[in-house]
């Protein structure tokens, strides 16, 4: 998984993003239950890591109970060790990640995979999946739906919280 240059002491993980298309409120008419909300997290160093309304979490990859995620994107590699990851995870959760506030317009899942691939490679994910909550907001129906979106609770389970102390949640 990981490859080692002989010509240098420099050891690449490899780094991917999953992408979820999954319904937008499939109980409701059209145009709303054609929307897809677009889950996203960060693999790396063997884990799926992603935020959501408990804070950051993890799990091994494809182990949320979405199932399988619709796309595997590969984000290029990283020189950033597992332990430093853990360290930048422990400071984003204490800080712009921390569970309350998670904001399913301005502070998702999509922001923090965003910001943790840019981390580790330098590039971002594609704007047509950090800018959906944007174009939903400018329509009037994203505006009279927004007071229930902000109201439920997003966390794909089955994951483990990441840097809580004593394994607080």
């Amino acid at each position: 998984p990981c490859k080692s240059y002989p010509w240098a002491e420099i050891t690449l993980f490899p780094v991917w993003y999953l992408l979820f298309l999954r319904p937008v409120l499939s109980f409701l008419a059209y145009p709303v239950s054609s929307l897809r909300c677009r889950h996203t997290s960060i693999v790396v160093h063997k884990d799926e890591f992603y935020f959501g309304s408990s804070g950051i979490s993890s799990c091994p990859p494809g182990g949320t109970l979405l199932g399988p995620p619709d796309s595997v994107v590969d984000v290029g590699s990283t020189e950033v060790t597992e332990e430093l990851f853990q360290e930048y995870l422990s400071s984003l959760g204490e800080s712009l990640f921390r569970r309350e506030a998670y904001d399913v317009f301005e502070n998702n899942c999509n922001t923090f995979t965003n910001e943790v691939a840019q981390f580790l490679t330098g590039r971002k994910i594609p704007s047509y999946i950090t800018d959906l909550p944007s174009e939903i907001l400018s329509t009037p129906f994203g505006q009279a739906l927004r007071p229930f979106l902000v109201s439920i609770q997003i966390q794909p389970p089955g994951g483990s919280p990441v840097g809580r102390p004593n394994g607080q949640s």
